[in-house]
């Protein structure tokens, strides 16, 4: 291999970055004094709201895989019963067990404690001290088998930062019980100062200054931990973390107000990052105004994407990931983050949608609201289709229906999935036509690309573009794809595969119906097309009917129906049906209501 300039750099890059990274770690293992207080501040940020359902709060399911949290082991992956061992975290190899059915994210994932909602609940429900005493027990056992710096759980600075910010609203939620446990409350502030001392040594910035979502929690847990911690480090924190929250926010949030890594489920955990901060924000003068704006953005894309109920389509990405356990509904209902929403800005982010359940376990208690007025942020009026164009995104809504279309013109993107030209509808609230979701990351790469594939979404694919890198996260994608056309619930893309301009596709509303119209570019006999549907698929005379809609093909020389592998959340797969079909060069998909 021939050495070039940009190597030796990124090599010297590198080594500087073990050897400060050696440094600190020598620090942190000798700084054993914990001074300080906590602050009571944090009691009036959220509220739990009365709850008349009865929790099993010991037998918990998370990502797919059950627990009993009397018996648990903190360091094992329950799915493959590997057990990671606990070495100090810098000497943790844990990516050599990548493809080998071995899923770090189970013991990380338990380990973030959002399972502290069911322990609060049951004890406001009863005020039996016996669930504060449990919860208290568990948290004493992760860190009788965590040590400071050493196991899977300290491999990770954005798990640290979650597992800080719900051991901190967990006891503040508990209430009096907590405050005035002196013993606990003294041992909880040496932990979380570990917790913050740890974030602050090593926020997940990469050596050429990459930022993605594991840097913003990062830096949203190291201002939650020093805003409840009052000691000679804390100030030093909130500085870091507003000034990394303000970056963040800059350079992860597009102008459109659409997350950067092309994904709609993490944009959902980004807009819970920003949302977090802003509840502690009181008087509004600790973040900026810019900060405010484009949280204000984030919103008003949420609420275009996400259906008349909530329902959220999983284009990209989706590791079921959140803050805290905010949401009372499926994990792919988003209709809790516009709630948030309204207890930040003054603004009816639910004027649009129909809320037919309780959407939220913790309530932010009431304070002032930002005016737009005094924000000098004005709402977008969106005409349909509502463009985004940055995001690649377009929506087009009626009284029926609800299409999002993906035409993204980014070649590459951190959680992006091989699906320009992909859509997802919903009809009166019902998913009808789906993502397939991701399944899993790192355990299985077969799995991970056959969903992150062309042929698992509802476009058009060949064998030659199912390639992939073997990189996890920010491979090339070179499917793109421009805007021609978005007025009049009319919207037209050109579709590109390797550079080479493939097909248009054209998506139009008329009244109960949807018609997808696709136009070839190149000849058509080598691809095949596809259509996820969310419910089994009943044929009658050629007509695909599913949901409470029927779906037409004209222009398709032939058709199967075929299972497809399905993921509802992060480590659970399902089988369900999808059409699969021949085209012609033009093809013509009409989907229409079958009671309207």
């Amino acid at each position: 291999m021939k050495w070039t300039k940009e190597h030796i750099v990124f090599l010297f890059k590198y080594v500087c970055f073990k050897l400060r990274r050696q440094y600190k770690i020598f620090k942190l293992e000798r700084i054993k004094s914990y001074e300080g207080t906590v602050s009571e501040d944090i009691s009036n940020l959220l509220e739990v709201v009365a709850d008349d359902m009865d929790y099993d709060c010991f037998h918990v399911r998370v990502l797919g895989q059950n627990y009993n949290l009397k018996e648990v082991n903190w360091s094992e992956d329950v799915l493959s019963s590997h057990v990671y061992a606990k070495e100090r975290f810098d000497k943790l190899r844990y990516e050599r067990l990548f493809n080998q059915g071995i899923e770090v994210k189970n013991p990380w994932e338990l380990s973030r404690f959002q399972f502290f909602i069911y322990f609060v609940l049951q004890y406001r429900k009863s005020k039996d001290i016996a669930y504060y005493e449990e919860f208290k027990s568990i948290v004493y056992h992760w860190h009788s088998e965590n040590t400071y710096l050493y196991g899977i759980n300290w491999t990770c600075t954005m798990e640290v930062a979650i597992r800080a910010i719900n051991w901190i609203f967990a006891c503040s939620l508990f209430g009096r019980v907590f405050w005035e446990d002196a013993k606990f409350k003294e041992f909880l502030r040496d932990r979380l100062i570990e917790h913050g001392r740890y974030i602050y040594s090593f926020p997940e910035k990469s050596l050429e200054g990459f930022s993605n979502n594991h840097l913003a929690t990062d830096y949203c847990g190291l201002f939650v931990i020093s805003a409840f911690i009052q000691n000679n480090e804390s100030e030093k924190w909130k500085r870091t973390a507003v000034r990394g929250l303000e970056e963040c926010m800059d350079k992860q949030v597009l102008d459109d107000g659409c997350d950067f890594e092309c994904s709609i489920p993490y944009h959902r955990l980004i807009t819970e990052i920003f949302l977090v901060p802003a509840f502690w924000d009181y008087n509004r003068k600790q973040l900026s105004s810019a900060y405010y704006s484009k949280l204000f953005k984030m919103l008003e894309f949420v609420e275009s994407y996400a259906d008349v109920v909530g329902n959220a389509p999983q284009m990209g990405d989706n590791d079921s990931g959140v803050i805290l356990p905010f949401n009372r509904l499926d994990n792919q209902n988003h209709l809790y983050v516009l709630q948030l929403g309204e207890y930040v800005f003054d603004f009816d982010f639910l004027k649009n949608k129909r809320v037919v359940s309780p959407l939220l376990y913790l309530y932010p208690k009431r304070q002032e609201k930002i005016s737009l007025e005094k924000l000098g942020c004005t709402p977008r009026r969106f005409e349909n289709p509502a463009v985004f164009a940055q995001g690649g995104y377009c929506v087009l809504k009626n009284e029926i229906f609800d299409l999002v279309v993906y035409a993204p013109s980014l070649k590459r993107g951190g959680h992006r999935h091989h699906d320009t030209g992909n859509f997802a509808l919903s009809y009166k609230g019902i998913p009808i036509v789906e993502d397939p979701g991701t399944g899993c990351y790192t355990s299985d790469f077969l799995t991970r690309n056959r969903l992150k594939a062309s042929s698992s979404h509802n476009i058009y694919y060949r064998d030659c573009d199912q390639s992939f890198s073997k990189q996890i996260f920010l491979s090339e994608i070179n499917h793109y794809s421009t805007i021609e056309k978005a007025s009049d619930d009319r919207i037209v893309v050109k579709i590109s595969y390797l550079f080479q301009e493939v097909y248009f596709r054209e998506f139009r509303m008329e009244g109960n119906k949807i018609i997808i119209t696709d136009r070839f570019l190149v000849g058509s006999d080598e691809f095949t097309g596809g259509l996820n549907f969310n419910e089994r698929v009943r044929v009658e005379n050629d007509v695909f009917c599913s949901s409470g809609v029927s779906v037409k093909l004209e222009g398709v020389k032939d058709w199967r129906v075929k299972e497809y592998d399905y993921s509802p959340e992060y480590g659970r797969i399902e089988s369900k049906q999808r059409v699969e079909y021949y085209p012609s060069r033009n093809v013509k998909i009409i989907i229409y209501a079958q009671d309207v």
